[in-house]
């Protein structure tokens, strides 16, 4: 939740009258959070809760996650941000991927030993852009 802040406190810092803020949401969900924001018809997303069995990812996506984007009206998610490798920020990726559209995944360097790794070899074996962030970055709307 803090990291989710400082994100969109920056956002938020860096709003300009050439930007449409749209809209920012925090869903609490049974294993973390998600963050989702939508700048201008840029829809990010910060981390995708998470836990280490497999039915309560599959739950988490397919009985909160997406109603909820079904809700907005939000077809694809253009960037994810993986915040950290700690499962609840990113347990529920792989069911995640396999269930929308995703433009761009940034995460920060992983150990090829944890689990939720797998869902970003798969992402990238979908040809979804794979941006791993071992320094401060700047995107368009967001620093990580």
């Amino acid at each position: 939740m803090i990291m989710s802040i400082i994100v969109i406190s920056y956002v938020l810092s860096i709003y300009s009258v050439n930007t449409a803020l749209s809209s920012i949401h925090f869903l609490s969900l049974p294993y973390g959070e998600t963050t989702i924001i939508n700048i201008g018809g840029i829809v990010y997303m910060i981390d995708t809760g998470g836990s280490r069995k497999e039915k309560d990812n599959i739950h988490i996506v397919q009985k909160i996650i997406l109603p909820f984007l079904q809700k907005i009206n939000i077809q694809k998610i253009d960037v994810l941000i993986l915040t950290h490798d700690d499962i609840d920020h990113t347990g529920a990726a792989k069911e995640l991927l396999k269930s929308i559209d995703i433009t761009t995944i940034y995460l920060t360097v992983q150990s090829e030993e944890e689990p939720e790794y797998q869902a970003i070899i798969d992402a990238e074996q979908k040809m979804i852009t794979i941006i791993r962030v071992e320094q401060q970055l700047t995107l368009q709307h967001l620093v990580l």
